[in-house]
């Protein structure tokens, strides 16, 4: 049989020993959440970085290099944006989840209900766009430096590495 460890002695409450194990045992519940905050951010990041290299982006299809003369694709050609193109490009980055709540609210109207199943996911996506409008309205919303060559052609290379995400620089945009 294999040995047990017991606590030999009944530790007191106010006892030195136990306020150590509550210090260490605090010490570690904080360095989860300061831990799981960032992962949070990094992800949020990353999906930010994600959506405006998908925006940039040349496709490989076929198709898309036959019809090369349209005007998306030749956005997506461009070596560096002006601003006046990052702002619409930012206001495209806000209609993202227009689909999605479109297909909520086809749901909700289908089902007659007041609060349906997918309330909490339009709730999120309520909090997430207003404080990236916030954001973008008060301080500069933190999007890739589309104005700087370099800076477009390393988002354009970047595979979604997370050991890669430094290489980006990003710069605060306001609304004008």
């Amino acid at each position: 049989m294999p040995k047990v460890k017991r606590l030999s002695k009944i530790i007191h409450p106010n006892s030195r020993k136990a306020i150590e194990l509550a210090a260490k045992e605090h010490h570690k519940a904080r360095h989860a959440r300061s831990t799981e905050k960032t992962k949070n951010k990094i992800n949020i990041l990353v999906r930010k970085l994600l959506w405006f290299k998908e925006q940039i982006s040349v496709s490989t299809d076929q198709e898309q290099m036959e019809v090369a003369e349209d005007q998306e694709s030749l956005f997506k050609q461009k070596v560096s944006y002006s601003n006046e193109e990052i702002h619409g490009l930012i206001e495209k980055y806000f209609h993202r989840f227009d689909d999605e709540l479109e297909q909520i609210n086809t749901k909700k109207q289908i089902g007659k209900r007041a609060i349906g199943q997918h309330f909490s996911r339009e709730q999120s996506i309520e909090m997430t766009l207003k404080s990236d409008k916030n954001e973008y309205e008060t301080s500069g919303l933190a999007i890739p430096d589309l104005t700087n060559a370099d800076n477009v052609k390393i988002l354009r290379n970047w595979k979604g590495e997370l050991n890669q995400i430094q290489n980006i620089k990003l710069k605060p945009i306001k609304k004008n």
